[in-house]
């Protein structure tokens, strides 16, 4: 029972942000190393867009899934995934 409320609650959260995956339509929007960068200095970014309104962690339009495998990559090289080494 708890693992289909669990699975029930993964699929909710996730139908939310469906309409985010669409593709964007400008053909410079930015793509895979785009997110890897922006990945990297996330961190920073998010410590700057406190005093800097322009900004912004990530970007918006972007090539979709690429950007985002990319985005993730460059977040994790700052250790998110050091746990599961141990």
């Amino acid at each position: 029972m708890t693992r289909a409320l669990i699975a029930l609650l993964a699929l909710a959260l996730l139908g939310g942000c469906a309409s985010a995956l669409a593709a964007a339509t400008e053909p410079e929007a930015p793509r895979f190393f785009w997110g890897l960068w922006h990945g990297l200095i996330a961190p920073i970014s998010l410590i700057a867009s406190i005093w800097v309104e322009e900004i912004a962690m990530y970007a918006v339009p972007n090539a979709g899934p690429l950007y985002d495998l990319g985005f993730l990559l460059g977040v994790l090289a700052w250790g998110g995934a050091g746990g599961s080494l141990r």
